[in-house]
């Protein structure tokens, strides 16, 4: 008798699970560096600069980069130049993307003075623009080496820190950066903030960026941090403020989607309805406010609703793999198969490694009885993510009946990645059991009994491994504590049958 063991939890894709993901991939705020070489107010070590310097200077600042180079090769025509005349000819040259003759520039610069940190994180900065990383980093450590307090080059070498991983590093450099800069200056600030709220430690970033929550020019990027800040500590009253100050402003859809989730975590859906569906008056081609509020419907049991709102969405954006997805999940809780497996195809086509499609798909396949391409599709989750312990015991549970041995290689896999899962241990205890080690697989139901003597199914199947062992008596009293628990439960048949066999 074979007794495949089904997770409930497995392939059951709750659509308030999708209210947390979103089409492209997060709502956190993404990073726009105020101290991008294009856009920042420029540090420049000028020394006593003359008035005609200091003039061309506020000429690069405001954005007159041309006017800028024909005031500065004016002067080198007529005899003037220096270290800091080479550095603003270097800085404006970069701006207009002439970059040889901005690198030149800054070479003279530097034969002129070489112990400017300024030139150097200034140089390194249009090195980095051209993708020139290496020499880019040795002169921002320079830079640093000149000027402990250069933001600029500990901004930018925070960043390489942060995209090798280096996360430590990357909080020693912003720290440094943002020493003795000034209350509304935000650059560095922001990229600290981030990485704290990465790390987890969003308490430490209210002393950051706080007094921005009640300033009127506070920019967006900052509004959103302080948002994803105020809902990681739990606070969200605080992060309402914020996202309304946001939603003001119309820039994005962002704010509600927020708004609407905190409307949710509240259990108010209808307040979150209302602020989606003002998303969807202000900005109707946006396919993340279609999701969401088909996200919303799904977790209301309202799939119509819910699928309407996704072909709203894929009309704007067919080939959109999260909608496609959803579209399968809300097609799945309907019994609608044929429909659900189309959407998940879809999906996985879009993103063919991408695990989370491809594991869906296996799922659902198993659900149509489709156990070979099932079987194909969990071994390629698992290729994928060889964590996903679902997947795993899926596969276990497939395989047993042709290959108890390799059965039992995946759900130990599991069962290791999941050991208070009852239902893992339970596939493992088959798995076991079919592979010949009747004594094992009784250990590990013993186990899972004594933990939830409620377990139905786990005291059923160990009253089965009991009568392989022959131990009659216990048998028959498990299957009649499993009937107790729940006369009708998946295998009642079967105990019945083992009942009066006994």
């Amino acid at each position: 008798m074979c007794l495949p063991v089904r997770l409930n939890i497995v392939a059951r894709i709750l659509f308030l699970a999708l209210l947390a993901a979103a089409p492209n991939g997060s709502f956190a705020a993404t990073l726009e560096p105020a101290d991008s070489f294009s856009s920042d107010i420029l540090d420049i070590e000028t020394g006593e600069l003359e008035n005609e310097l200091s003039g061309i200077l506020k000429m690069i600042q405001e954005g007159n980069a041309e006017a800028a180079i024909t005031a500065l090769e004016f002067r080198n025509s007529n005899g003037a130049d220096g270290a800091t005349q080479q550095e603003l000819l270097g800085i404006a040259y970069a701006k207009v993307g002439r970059i040889s003759e901005s690198l030149k520039a800054f070479e003279k610069s530097l034969e002129f003075a070489s112990d400017r940190s300024t030139t150097y994180s200034n140089l390194g900065r249009v090195q980095d623009a051209i993708g020139d990383f290496d020499a880019a980093k040795a002169n921002f450590e320079t830079a640093i080496a000149l000027n402990p307090q250069n933001r600029h080059a500990h901004q930018i070498l925070g960043t390489y820190a942060e995209a090798k991983g280096e996360w430590d590093q990357a909080v020693k450099h912003y720290e440094k950066g943002i020493k003795g800069t000034p209350p509304t200056y935000i650059g560095i600030k922001a990229n600290l903030a981030l990485i704290y709220l990465r790390q987890g430690n969003p308490e430490k970033v209210l002393p950051i960026l706080q007094r921005w929550e009640i300033m009127p020019g506070a920019p967006d990027f900052v509004l959103q941090i302080l948002a994803d800040t105020r809902i990681a500590l739990n606070q969200p009253g605080n992060a309402q403020f914020v996202l309304e100050k946001m939603a003001i402003r119309n820039s994005d859809s962002q704010p509600y989607i927020q708004l609407s989730r905190i409307s949710i975590s509240n259990k108010d859906f209808r307040k979150a309805e209302e602020w989606l569906n003002k998303a969807k008056s202000e900005f109707p081609d946006d396919v993340g406010v279609q999701f969401e509020l088909g996200n919303l419907f799904g977790a209301q049991g309202r799939y119509e609703d819910a699928l309407k709102e996704y072909a709203n969405g894929l009309q704007l954006a067919p080939d959109n793999a999260f909608l496609l997805h959803a579209s399968s999940v809300a097609q799945f809780r309907r019994k609608e198969m044929t429909a659900a497996t189309n959407f998940a195809v879809r999906a996985m086509e879009q993103e063919p490694n991408n695990a989370k499609y491809v594991f869906w798909l296996a799922t659902v396949q198993e659900a149509n009885g489709a156990t070979d391409a099932a079987i194909a599709l969990y071994e390629k989750t698992i290729g994928i993510a060889p964590g996903n312990w679902i997947a795993l015991n899926n596969l276990s549970a497939l395989v047993v009946a042709d290959n108890p041995e390799l059965a039992v290689d995946l759900a130990t896999r599991a069962s290791e990645l999941a050991p208070d899962v009852a239902a893992v241990m339970d596939t493992l205890a088959w798995a076991t059991f079919k592979s010949g080690d009747i004594s094992g697989a009784e250990e590990i139901l013993a186990d899972v009994v004594n933990s939830d003597p409620n377990n139905v199914t786990a005291t059923y199947r160990l009253g089965v491994v009991m009568q392989a062992s022959g131990k009659n008596d216990t048998a028959r009293s498990l299957m009649e504590r499993a009937l107790t628990l729940d006369p009708d439960f998946k295998y009642a048949r079967e105990a019945r049958k083992m009942i009066a066999d006994l």
